[in-house]
């Protein structure tokens, strides 16, 4: 795999670098792929056994369950894909066994604690903000549902830090949704299925991915390293240092990200909030490549930051990025000619009325792409309060826009605005302070300019 760069030289990718990618990418392909399509299916099947309003709720519980997910692992997987990333790379493996324990027990506490604020305030939440009168008797399932995605992320990104990637992506994905079609279909054709019992299903899938993982870890990989090396050891007070921009990270990304839900429903109706998020998760599609390469990535960012080789880095993840933009400008021609008919499709003939949405959203998705892997590697480099802080502002900027654009469009169109422009100066910040703070420029090859070798 070569690339020519801008000195006209030809810079060669190590091809032991290049031989795990490839085994990676194509166990994250496969997995991702399905889970993505997987997770599209259940969407058109719940859409067609309730009411739009109805789905309006299961999108804004799907939402906030991802929202409370961050705050219940208190952001520490990405710290824990860190950490172990590092150990590996400098043989100190003795110290992840213990790394795990502390990172779970971090995790539970902040899941308690979130889940006993949000049932004393939900009607705050609810009713107040959201503006649904309905979601307070969700409650329940919402902390059953949050509290697995918490953990099924952190065991995620403990596989992906051992190289584990097909195994990873299975269990952050495919596991879950396979389980949750399966026993959704099961249960439509024994009895009549309702919002409750989809949520159930929802939220135990993830339980059942993160036992799996977990003993599959436990038995496979940590036979060597559940023995503590006390001198490479990471105290508790560290993680929680480590741990607290990345949550705020996590938060400031989500909300930048999926608020537009939220602010959907304030303005609007459960039924609007259907059709938005039915685009919204359509959207997806156009950036499923990067989510593909981002899956792979981080272990072999560490290594060779490890080493201080950067050319090489930013050749890899250049190149990755470039890859990755091609399905995704494709996605985006279809999303732009076909919008109506593609929802039409998958989710039934009365979500056609959001196709204009979809359009709009496919764009910020494509920024995500054209940027590449910035954000992860300033997450490797160390950068998360730079991170935390250009998600702030970029959020702060959606949520503002947000409130003005409402006076000139209805309110689908002005949150789909609004929430597309700030994620696309949140992507072009980004990659500008990565590339000022590591050196590493990480967007696409423009023009594209590829060889294999």
């Amino acid at each position: 795999m070569d690339l020519e760069n801008s000195h006209g030289s030809l810079i060669q990718i190590p091809k032991e670098i290049v031989s795990k990618l490839k085994h990676g990418a194509g166990g994250i392909v496969f997995a991702r792929t399905i889970g993505f399509f997987a997770g599209i299916i259940i969407s058109a099947l719940i859409a067609r056994f309730v009411t739009p309003a109805e789905m309006g709720n299961y999108f804004l519980i799907l939402n906030l369950a991802g929202l409370f997910s961050i705050l219940s692992h208190f952001g520490t997987p990405n710290v824990l894909l860190k950490h172990s990333a590092d150990a590996i790379s400098s043989g100190k493996n003795g110290m992840i066994w213990t790394l795990l324990i502390r990172i779970l027990v971090l995790a539970l506490l902040s899941s308690i604690t979130i889940s006993i604020l949000l049932w004393f305030f939900d009607d705050v939440i609810f009713r107040s903000i959201l503006n649904n009168h309905e979601l307070s008797t969700f409650t329940n399932y919402l902390i059953f549902w949050f509290v697995t995605l918490g953990f099924q992320a952190i065991f995620t990104e403990l596989l992906r830090a051992h190289k584990k990637f097909f195994l990873a992506a299975c269990v952050k994905s495919p596991l879950s949704s396979t389980l949750t079609i399966t026993f959704i279909t099961l249960f439509y054709f024994l009895s009549e299925i309702d919002l409750s019992l989809v949520l159930i299903i929802s939220a135990a899938a993830p339980l059942a991915s993160s036992v799996i993982a977990f003993f599959f870890y436990y038995f496979q990989l940590s036979a060597e390293k559940r023995v503590n090396d006390s001198s490479a050891d990471i105290q508790t007070i560290q993680l929680v240092k480590d741990s607290f921009p990345m949550l705020i990270v996590g938060i400031g990304a989500y909300i930048g990200s999926h608020s537009d839900i939220w602010l959907i429903s304030f303005f609007t109706d459960s039924t609007q909030v259907a059709y938005y998020g039915a685009a919204a998760r359509l959207v997806i599609l156009a950036g499923v490549t990067l989510t593909i390469a981002n899956g792979v990535l981080p272990p072999f960012i560490a290594e060779l930051r490890q080493s201080g080789d950067h050319q090489q880095l930013e050749l890899l993840l250049r190149k990755v990025a470039s890859i990755a933009a091609i399905p995704s400008v494709l996605a985006m021609l279809l999303f732009i000619f076909l919008s109506s008919e593609i929802l039409s499709f998958v989710y039934g003939a009365q979500y056609e009325y959001a196709g204009y949405i979809l359009v709009i959203l496919s764009f910020g998705q494509l920024s995500s792409v054209l940027v590449g892997s910035c954000g992860y590697v300033l997450i490797m480099f160390g950068k998360n309060k730079l991170l935390m802080s250009i998600t702030v502002v970029t959020t702060s900027i959606s949520l503002l826009s947000t409130f003005i654009l409402t006076h000139y469009f209805d309110g689908m169109t002005a949150v789909a605005l609004a929430f597309t422009g700030g994620k696309i100066v949140n992507q072009i910040l980004t990659l500008l302070c990565c590339k000022k703070y590591t050196g590493i420029n990480t967007a696409v090859f423009l023009p594209l300019n590829l060889k294999n070798g």
